[in-house]
């Protein structure tokens, strides 16, 4: 520790542990190795990020107040150009005092030992250590650097922030002279990077000597806490000095500024070292004000180009994506297409089922017809059943009656039974042809069931083949979707006739079956019927013939001639 340095312990003041290094140095694992330690951080902090896994251990208040100092000094985070020295004191930074006070208070509270990590911090030095001091602070410094070809290259990697590469390395020198300029007079160590990775507690006991306090967390449990945040992995650019001092490209001012803070982080900052530093810093400002407006003109055409091309580029995606879209979307329309196509082919198979539903029903309407057909002459008959009875009663009256005006009676009779037999065939006739009917009514109605049968059938195939075509055709566009749902109502509404026309039918198939029942017990009255004439007509041939005995036999020519008339008839009949 050098005499200019003072150290904190017995101080009895809060301690605020500045992390100082250049963007992409490390400073987030510095800031962890610090949290892990004891120190405490800000009550908000940013998110992790791919670019940095383990987080940022940085408050997003902070570095959005620094932001805010920079825009209003006419410059920003990679800034390399100087800035004028006594900047702090002017009238203008009043308020930024009170607004860093506060924004610790708020973020920090009445913690004792805290840590805070901005790389801004690097060119801000002059207005926070006054202020951390005025809040009873006692500010002491971790310096860390990198090597400034990783950092140009991790950088670049970097798509969310522009920062040439060429400029990078400038922005690296600057934060190194600001930070080690700044932070001179306070308790401090350097370490670097590649250090921190190999040998971290090297680091944390260089700072329990020069600062004069002990990590909060005793030494035994360090270990387990920190080596988690220490990952070797995420290092993906690793150039070694060597490399560095022997690459011509890199300015003579990186090389001998890497050269002092690679001898500070391995045996502590020297007179000779700092003095090394204020003429690099020297000679650094004295060439800005010759190519700083040169330089940051073309910076600021390259970011205008680069602002194009990104442009340009975000366009080629546009582009690609609408031709992506527009292809897909003729996609789209073959595919819809194809489903008119095959929605006209169901739309014609749904019209084929129609007419057949109709045939169906004009088919139905006929087979209803005969059924009323069958009734009405099954009235009719019945009446002239009814009829053949009441007159075979009026005969058998007559034949009871018979006395002398027998003649007259037995003409009447031999009219009535001649005209009974008539009769009697007539119905005999329209029975068969009644039960010729039937049978083939009961024929039609089979065809008709095997028909309706092999309509459901077909119908219910059909349906479902409709059924996951339309469930396939759900899954394209709303439009479709509409389309189906109608295809489907109608499908439904054709089942539901289907279902009507089968029920119709089996309800005429009872009709008919229990017409073929009554056929069936006129069937047997007419037979009953015929038998009771047939008897009846014995009957009345032995009283015809019994009486053409007894009148043949008498000797009466009034008497016997009707008779024997009566008897030719009868004989002639036979």
């Amino acid at each position: 520790m050098t005499s200019s340095c003072r150290s904190t312990q017995n101080s009895g003041q809060k301690v605020a542990v500045l992390v100082l290094g250049m963007h992409r140095s490390g400073t987030s694992m510095l800031g962890g190795v610090l949290d892990r330690l004891g120190c405490q951080g800000a009550r908000t902090h940013l998110k992790a990020a791919p670019s940095n896994p383990k987080g940022y251990f940085e408050s997003p208040e902070i570095m959005k107040l620094n932001d805010a100092i920079l825009a209003t000094l006419g410059s920003r985070w990679d800034d390399w150009r100087p800035i004028e020295e006594g900047w702090q004191n002017s009238p203008r930074f009043v308020e930024f005092r009170d607004r860093i006070a506060e924004t610790m208070a708020a973020e920090y509270g009445n913690a004792s030992l805290i840590y805070l990590k901005d790389p801004r911090l690097c060119r801000l030095m002059p207005l926070w250590r006054e202020v951390l001091s005025d809040s009873g602070f006692a500010p002491v410094c971790i310096h860390t650097h990198r090597n400034p070809c990783e950092v140009s290259l991790s950088l670049a990697a970097r798509t969310e922030i522009e920062v040439e590469p060429e400029l990078g390395m400038l922005a690296w020198l600057r934060h190194i002279l600001d930070a080690e300029a700044g932070s001179r007079g306070l308790p401090r160590i350097f370490t670097s990077y590649g250090r921190l990775l190999s040998n971290w507690t090297e680091c944390s006991d260089r700072a329990e000597e020069v600062f004069g306090f002990s990590w909060p967390v005793a030494r035994n449990a360090r270990d387990d806490r920190v080596r988690d945040m220490i990952d070797r992995s995420l290092r993906h650019h690793d150039s070694s000095v060597e490399d560095l001092m022997h690459d011509a490209s890199v300015p003579d001012l990186v090389k001998d500024c890497m050269t002092v803070m690679e001898r500070w982080a391995r045996d502590g900052e020297d007179a000779a070292g700092r003095e090394t530093l204020i003429q690099i810093a020297g000679k650094f400002d004295a060439s800005a004000a010759l190519f700083a407006g040169s330089v940051v003109g073309l910076a600021a055409k390259y970011r205008k180009a680069r602002g194009r091309e990104e442009k340009l580029e975000a366009l080629d995606r546009d582009l690609k994506e609408r031709e992506q879209e527009m292809a897909a979307r003729l996609t789209e329309l073959d595919t819809l297409h194809d489903a008119r196509n095959r929605l006209a082919e169901r739309e014609t198979e749904i019209q084929d089922q129609k007419v057949r539903i109709a045939a169906l029903r004009e088919e139905r309407d006929k087979l209803e017809q005969d059924c009323e057909t069958l009734r009405t002459q099954d009235s009719l008959l019945r009446d002239e059943l009814r009829q053949t009875g009441d007159r075979f009663l009026q005969l058998r009256a007559e034949r009871e009656s018979v006395s002398a005006e027998f003649q007259e009676k037995l003409a009447a009779a031999a009219a009535a039974f001649e005209e009974a037999e008539q009769r009697f065939a007539d119905l005999h006739k329209r029975y068969v042809a009644l039960e010729e009917k039937s049978v083939a009514g009961e024929a039609a109605l089979q065809e008709s069931r095997e028909r309706l049968e092999s309509t459901r059938i077909e119908a219910e195939d059909r349906m479902r083949t409709l059924t996951m075509e339309l469930t396939a055709f759900t899954d394209t566009t709303i439009e479709q979707g509409k389309t189906l749902a109608r295809l489907k109502c109608e499908l439904a509404a054709v089942k539901g006739e289907r279902d009507k026309a089968v029920a119709a039918a089996e309800e005429r198939a009872r009709a008919l079956a229990a017409a073929n029942e009554k056929i069936a017990l006129r069937d047997n009255e007419l037979r009953t019927t015929r038998e009771t004439l047939g008897q009846e007509q014995k009957k009345a041939l032995h009283m015809i013939e019994s009486l053409h005995q007894e009148y043949r036999s008498s000797t009466s020519w009034r008497i016997s001639a009707p008779v024997r008339a009566v008897g030719l008839l009868i004989r002639h009949r036979r």
